[in-house]
């Protein structure tokens, strides 16, 4: 919900999941430029893992974690820093929710997110 604009907060919700399961939020600078990798269980991974691993060595935490809802739902708040050096960068987000049915999780699509004033 929202526009990630500078110093507002928004929230990126996963739907359709199982219930008490987790959710895994994860974040890089824009979605791979290869396109998906299909990762073994056959989810494809959008994003980019080489920004990802960056953020990790900077010291960021490109993961955030949640438990699923009774309804199937996990929402992510995030907020957007207010620095002027992030309008116009795209940030890519995809989610993965623990799911033992398909060999451990099942992933969402990714969203695109550029940041605006």
């Amino acid at each position: 919900n929202g526009l990630p604009a500078l110093g507002t907060s928004v929230s990126l919700t996963v739907g359709n999941a199982i219930p008490g399961q987790m959710a895994h939020l994860f974040f890089s600078i824009g979605v791979s430029p290869g396109g998906a990798t299909v990762l073994p269980n056959g989810c494809p991974l959008w994003l980019d893992w080489a920004s990802f691993l960056s953020f990790v060595q900077l010291g960021s935490n490109p993961l955030l974690q949640l438990p699923v809802n009774a309804t199937g739902s996990a929402s992510f708040p995030l907020g957007v820093p207010v620095d002027v050096g992030i309008i116009g960068v795209p940030i890519g987000f995809q989610a993965a929710v623990d799911d033992p049915g398909v060999q451990g999780f099942s992933a969402t699509e990714a969203e695109l997110a550029i940041v605006g004033w």
